[in-house]
């Protein structure tokens, strides 16, 4: 018994030529299916985004180092929520020589930049630290720094708003959905409760961990403290949603587009074709598209609720309201060309019957 098929049985296990055609079609689509795939998970697939402050202070110098991860971003209650953990540079990090002679730094963040939902945040003077740094409570070694932290709910402002104060408020960003973008600002300062002196501290890494959304540091500067000497650290955080979002978003809106057109063609095909039968492609799957497509828009990721944004103007309004209305004119041609059809059919039997 052989194991091999022999040449002349070849074509008994290969498609004939619309199987052939089939079949390179099933593979061309497959092909372009996962590249459209990867291009879209590719930004979720990638490893949490790092972001360096630059600064003219050097990090061994400063008294604290901060790195950020940013937890959640909310455009609706526009606050942007980080969690900090500090640290001190490997050569301040005696703990025999803390344990002995503490140092205690006390970090600020502007109070005009805190929300109302920060854990401390006060309306009128004196304002709290944001983190009390306390060596004695850091020491041993093996307990520092993972466990360290402190979290700030800050404002987040439109993404004109910082450049151009007079129209900051004229109009709101979310509108632009899903090219919105939006800045947060922060000024952070140490301040030795001892010798009141106030110090900027350094931001050596801002870990991105929401999916959805792209940020960028922007505007450093050290700005003057009240004291000759003192220094605050000033950073602005652009937020602008990320690739794959707006791949996604835009492919939904092409997509109804393409859908709605195709019902245009079926709507102008019966209102021109004597067919008067009705078939299920003509309705179910335009009618359900128009359900589809409700759906898909009120949980787009990070869409505003409710319509009103540019992309519902020129995608999602229109598109529901022509294929509300061919939905209807195909319903009534049908019906129209129907009862037409049954009055020629009565009228050819009632000529035929007085012929006789």
């Amino acid at each position: 018994m052989s194991f091999f098929v022999r040449p002349s049985k070849w074509k008994q296990w290969w498609p004939t030529s619309k199987g052939k055609t089939w079949f390179l079609w099933f593979l061309f689509l497959l092909l372009v299916s996962t590249c459209i795939m990867f291009a879209a998970a590719s930004q979720s697939l990638r490893k949490p985004k790092k972001q360096k402050i630059p600064t003219t202070v050097n990090s061994s110098m400063a008294e604290l180092s901060l790195s950020a991860e940013v937890v959640a971003i909310d455009p609706a209650a526009r606050t942007i929520t980080v969690d900090w953990h500090p640290m001190t540079s490997a050569a301040r990090l005696n703990c025999t020589e803390l344990l002995q002679n503490p140092t205690v730094r006390e970090v600020y963040i502007h109070n005009y930049i805190l929300d109302h939902t920060s854990p401390t945040w006060r309306q009128e003077p004196p304002y709290p630290p944001v983190f009390v740094f306390n060596s004695s409570e850091v020491c041993p070694f093996s307990l520092w720094p993972p466990y360290t932290s402190f979290r700030t709910v800050t404002k987040l402002f439109s993404g004109t708003s910082l450049r151009k104060v007079n129209e900051a408020f004229l109009k709101s960003s979310r509108m632009a959905y899903p090219a919105d973008s939006y800045s947060a600002p922060f000024e952070f300062y140490v301040v030795d409760p001892r010798s009141q002196k106030m110090s900027a501290p350094t931001v050596f890494n801002v870990t991105e961990i929401m999916l959805g959304y792209e940020l960028s540091p922007t505007s450093v500067r050290l700005a003057p403290g009240p004291a000759p000497g003192d220094t605050r650290l000033s950073f602005v955080l652009d937020i602008s949603r990320s690739r794959a979002v707006k791949l996604f978003v835009y492919s939904t809106v092409v997509t109804s587009w393409l859908v709605t057109i195709s019902f245009l063609a079926m709507l102008a095909g019966a209102a021109v074709y004597n067919e008067h039968r009705i078939y299920a492609e003509m309705f179910v799957v335009p009618i359900g598209a128009l359900f589809a497509f409700t759906s898909i828009r009120a949980n787009l990721p990070g869409a505003p609720v409710g319509f009103g944004t540019v992309l519902d103007t020129f995608s999602i309004v229109p598109v529901l309201i022509i294929m509300s209305l061919s939905s209807f004119l195909l319903l009534m041609a049908v019906f129209y060309k129907r009862v037409r059809q049954i009055e020629e059919k009565d009228t050819t039997v009632t000529v035929g019957a007085a012929g006789h």
